[in-house]
């Protein structure tokens, strides 16, 4: 969880959604902002409601002016970043139960993983339980509407969990506007519009960036037009309406 000090001498807290950009503004932040960097916490991709929520930011907004600290966060058109996620969740998930290491070199090889590496018979009925919920694009999408109630937005960290199986990635199947739903207001920016994204960053931190890196070159999700019917389209439509209207977003 990372805040940056303004000019104006207040913090900005970065919200980071699964597929937005995250790394891109990760590295950003570690290379340009070491001066005026904090790390807060070491959850990563934290969402709006849990950062509003944080003992750091709770202790600073009661000694500052309402509003004078802020979010902001990266987005991206939700069609393709949903198609993306699918790819990215699936091809991560199959790697670790595929891992035919001890469980120290799987520890060594994913030290972050909350996934817990299964023993025995349990692999069999985990791969089962990816391909139900992985195996297409519409079971995935199925996947983010079971897992898209106001439960998991409350600021407690609720692993992803199917028949008491642990995946990890608890954040991995929200949406992009369940993560930045809160009482308070959140800047967004979209990841693709690399001048306004410079710009924000010299308006309120004074740094003058020249170009936004691309940490991420698989280009997943770049052909999602071709996954999609009316129906998925109608449905994402309703997962991310907030995020679509905030945004402007056309499914083009």
């Amino acid at each position: 969880m990372y805040s940056l000090k303004t000019k104006t001498g207040n913090r900005a807290w970065y919200v980071a959604g699964i597929k937005t950009g995250s790394q891109t503004m990760r590295s950003i932040m570690d290379i340009n902002c070491k001066n005026i960097l904090a790390i807060a916490g070491s959850n990563w991709h934290a969402s709006a409601t849990e950062i509003y929520q944080h003992e750091s930011f709770t202790n600073r907004i009661s000694l500052l002016q309402p509003q004078s600290d802020f979010l902001w966060t990266t987005t991206r058109n939700p069609w393709e970043r949903h198609y993306s996620n699918y790819l990215y969740q699936k091809e991560k998930l199959i790697q670790k139960i595929n891992f035919t290491g001890t469980a120290e070199e799987y520890d060594k090889k994913y030290p972050d993983s909350q996934f817990v590496l299964p023993h025995g018979n349990e692999m069999d009925v985990i791969k089962k339980m990816v391909n139900e919920h992985l195996d297409t694009f519409e079971s995935y999408i199925t996947t983010v509407e079971q897992q898209s109630n106001p439960v998991y937005y409350t600021g407690t960290n609720k692993p992803f969990n199917i028949n008491g199986i642990n995946f990890g990635a608890f954040k991995a199947f929200w949406t992009m506007s369940k993560s930045i739903e809160c009482n308070g207001t959140v800047f967004m920016l979209d990841i693709n519009d690399h001048n306004g994204i410079i710009d924000f960053i010299y308006q309120n931190f004074g740094l003058a960036l020249t170009m936004i890196p691309r940490m991420n070159s698989k280009g997943h999700g770049k052909d999602y037009k071709q996954h999609y019917n009316t129906d998925l389209i109608d449905r994402v439509s309703a997962l991310e309406a907030p995020i679509i209207r905030a945004g402007n977003y056309k499914y083009s």
